[in-house]
């Protein structure tokens, strides 16, 4: 699903990866771990194009990721970054903006409730909201798209130890999508399948 093949990456002088090879089958719930600073976010961001090694390649569904099939490759993720700020107000206008179909909406409702939240808090403003409250709504929203690749940044970092019970819960029940997060929660590194260590 997911290849790494002897990625190496460098910012100036500082040497980020170095022959890194990381192989996450379909279906995974891979977690990256390590301590700050040692280029979990940075993993993400290459999965995605976003940063371009100076050696190696990534393959996602046996394509080789390059400016030719980044478009196709990206069409088939859903990315939560770790710090949300959206160019808009509330979930409803996040749906709209995103676009989504009528029985994705009833997806996202389905999801928030199975989060811990009623599905009426779609239409509060997000000035309203807890950060753990937006979190879980963007988190919802995302998973509806129904994308096969989820990458998930940090995805427990505003919510406490209940939420993120619900959220384990709702993505071990996500049937043939691989998810690919980075985290510092135990618990969360714990319910993955896979575990990368930075």
């Amino acid at each position: 699903m997911i290849e790494l093949n002897n990625v190496t990456l460098y910012f100036g002088q500082n040497k980020v990866f170095d022959d890194l090879s990381v192989s996450i089958p379909k279906g995974a719930r891979c977690c990256i771990s390590g301590a700050s600073g040692k280029g979990k976010s940075t993993l993400l961001k290459i999965i995605q194009g976003f940063v371009k090694p100076q050696l190696g390649n990534v393959i996602i569904n046996d394509e080789v990721l390059s400016s030719k099939t980044i478009s196709s490759i990206r069409n088939n993720i859903s990315w939560v970054p770790q710090n949300i700020d959206l160019p808009v107000e509330s979930g409803i206008e996040l749906m709209n903006l995103l676009k989504l179909t009528s029985s994705d909406k009833k997806l996202i409702g389905f999801f928030i409730e199975k989060l811990g939240l009623n599905s009426d808090i779609l239409e509060q403003s997000f000035k309203e909201v807890s950060g753990g409250q937006k979190q879980r709504i963007v988190l919802a929203i995302c998973m509806a798209k129904q994308k096969p690749i989820l990458i998930l940044d940090e995805p427990t970092s505003s919510l406490d130890d209940l939420s993120i019970s619900f959220l384990i819960n709702l993505v071990n029940s996500l049937d043939k999508v691989t998810v690919v997060s980075t985290s510092h929660n135990d618990k969360w590194v714990k319910s993955a399948t896979q575990i990368i260590k930075l």
